[in-house]
């Protein structure tokens, strides 16, 4: 019985020369090399809604109307406050409010008030149905 072509190694032979722990020695074998995939940081669809966003967010900014903060308005606005939340309304700009870094920190940490003042809208839309009748 042939034994294995491995070093010190006194296993008997299964194919080509090699007991089954060597087998991965064998230069016929093709091995399989995987490549490597990089997954994108964001869908094509998202980078398009961002560049939208951006272009629509510092014209929304300039405005007159928007250069003072609408939770402190003693504050410059330089955040805009996604009122019903950005998901499908991201580049809806009647959901935006104008805001400095203190009044958009102010409406997150105080959601019940902030939905009172008419900082925040329902991100549900059965319940805006619902209240409006």
């Amino acid at each position: 019985m042939k034994s294995c072509q491995h070093n010190n190694c006194s296993y008997p032979v299964f194919g080509k020369g090699y007991c089954k722990t060597h087998q991965y020695l064998r230069s016929d074998l093709k091995r399989l090399e995987k490549k490597q995939v990089k997954i994108r940081p964001m869908s094509n669809k998202l980078s398009a809604q961002r560049k939208t966003y951006r272009d629509l967010r510092e014209e929304f900014l300039s405005r007159p109307e928007n250069m003072f903060c609408a939770v402190f308005p003693h504050l410059r606005s330089t955040e805009i406050h996604h009122r019903a939340g950005r998901g499908k309304n991201l580049n809806k700009v009647e959901t935006w409010l104008a805001v400095s870094r203190e009044g958009h920190q102010w409406a997150e940490d105080h959601p019940k008030l902030a939905k009172e003042r008419g900082f925040t809208m329902s991100r549900i839309c059965m319940t805006d149905k619902l209240n409006e009748n």
